[in-house]
């Protein structure tokens, strides 16, 4: 195919993955608990992870965009109009994508049909538990370094 094709769709796919992972975010800001920023669940989560698995890391552009822009309208809705904050949570939410789907990719049997117990505990295990600690922590870190929450709301949110 030409190589204008490619990034077309590589374009195309790019900005479909940021206004997927925003809506997404976007919807489950009605879950979150006042007065901090948690919600305790967050389905764009879920979406990063499988776009990782699916698409590979070199979609990770388009995750960023759409978890900046997610989160610079949660921090000014919180009145934290800050781009570092916005950012910091972007880079959280694409390292715990991608820190995810490495892990599951090298211990997962191969292919990802998650239809062995095994498969599914450490699918679950690293995918939704521990990769999924990386980014509240940067995003909370972020939080605190612009002051959006304080050092008493840090384990909370």
């Amino acid at each position: 195919m030409p190589a204008n094709f490619e990034t077309g769709r590589y374009l195309v796919r790019s900005l479909g993955l940021a206004l997927a992972y925003f809506a997404l975010g976007l919807l489950s800001m009605g879950l979150a608990i006042p007065p901090v920023y948690a919600t305790p669940l967050y389905p764009a989560a879920g979406l990063a992870l499988a776009a990782m698995l699916t698409l590979g890391p070199r979609y990770a552009p388009g995750l960023f965009v759409g978890a900046v822009a997610i989160n610079a309208i949660i921090a000014q809705a919180h009145g934290v109009p800050s781009w570092t904050a916005a950012t910091g949570a972007g880079i959280g939410a694409v390292l715990q994508a991608l820190v995810g789907a490495w892990a599951i990719r090298r211990t997962v049997t191969k292919p990802l049909v998650l239809s062995e117990p095994r498969d599914l505990a450490l699918f679950f295990g690293l995918g939704a538990g521990v990769a999924c600690l990386i980014s509240p922590t940067i995003g909370c870190a972020a939080l605190l370094a612009v002051g959006g929450i304080n050092a008493s709301q840090f384990p909370a949110t």
